[in-house]
């Protein structure tokens, strides 16, 4: 998933660039471009959770034997 989200700030720092870039020039457009896509990663959210008083999360052992890691049956 974040390495969604930096494609997606990246994809964003790029379309700035190229829309700015014959209206101010080549060389101020990449500091466009890089102050959209960083503001993109700074404002970006997801992977949190908060937890309420009260909450409980469930949690189910699993376990792996080393044969299966190494694949050997």
């Amino acid at each position: 998933m974040r390495l969604l989200k930096l494609g997606g700030s990246l994809a964003a720092a790029k379309l700035a660039d190229d829309a700015v870039d014959g209206a101010i020039g080549a060389t101020k457009a990449r500091y466009v471009g890089f102050a959209a896509g960083a503001a993109l990663m700074v404002l970006q959210k997801g992977g949190e959770a908060k937890l309420h008083k009260g909450d409980t999360i469930e949690v189910e052992p699993r376990r792996t034997s080393t044969e299966q890691i190494l694949g050997t049956p």
